[in-house]
């Protein structure tokens, strides 16, 4: 009596977790693929880093999960404003951030561990830039603003591994460096939500 009691609490509790963590889960897209017949679903972006990084321009940064029947990915858009004394040049406006094919993501977790994650393929940012004095600042300097959306592969170690605890930064690899996004401490276990949402 005393383990069917047990075994019905603890059944319970998954299928109340499942659902609080299913009123949490919000998608851009949740559907079947009318000609595969895979399950398609897709999260929308959380914010990664504090609103006053965006204020004062910072690199920036928001996670979504994404699944296509058994594979899954974790998608990290990044956002870099900075400004230039000089007009951009074309080079500039194409590369800024470009990642390559199997480029590596670190996710460093709150207990110091860090996981690495491959892009499943190549990405060129998309920059736009504002000249001087026009727009909504009166600045003496073009403002360059890039965005790129990157997907990662996830397998089922990563699956794990990320799940298990919170991050609180993420390292973007790029043909010519990396760039760094700090976790906000509120969005710490944004990358396990997003994640939990595509399982």
């Amino acid at each position: 009596m005393k383990k069917s009691f047990m075994a019905i609490l603890a059944t319970a509790t998954l299928l109340g977790s499942g659902v609080a963590r299913a009123a949490e889960c919000r998608y851009e897209q949740n559907t079947t693929d009318k000609l595969s017949n895979e399950i398609v679903v897709i999260t929308r972006w959380d914010e990664l880093t504090h609103w006053l990084r965006q204020i004062a321009r910072e690199i920036t940064g928001h996670v979504s999960a994404a699944s296509y029947g058994d594979q899954k990915y974790l998608r990290i858009q990044i956002e870099h404003a900075r400004p230039s004394i000089l007009a951009p040049s074309q080079g500039v406006l194409e590369n800024s951030i470009a990642v390559p094919d199997g480029g590596e993501l670190l996710v460093a977790m709150e207990d110091g561990t860090v996981i690495t994650l491959y892009a499943d393929r190549a990405v060129t940012g998309h920059t736009t830039f504002v000249p001087p004095h026009t727009g909504e600042y009166d600045n003496d300097f073009y403002w360059l603003t890039t965005f790129a959306t990157i997907q990662y592969d996830l397998d089922a170690s990563a699956l794990e591994a990320l799940m298990a605890q919170g991050a609180k930064a993420v390292r973007i690899f790029t043909s010519t460096g990396y760039h760094d996004i700090r976790i906000h401490k509120r969005n710490l276990g944004d990358i396990q939500k997003a994640i939990g949402c595509i399982l």
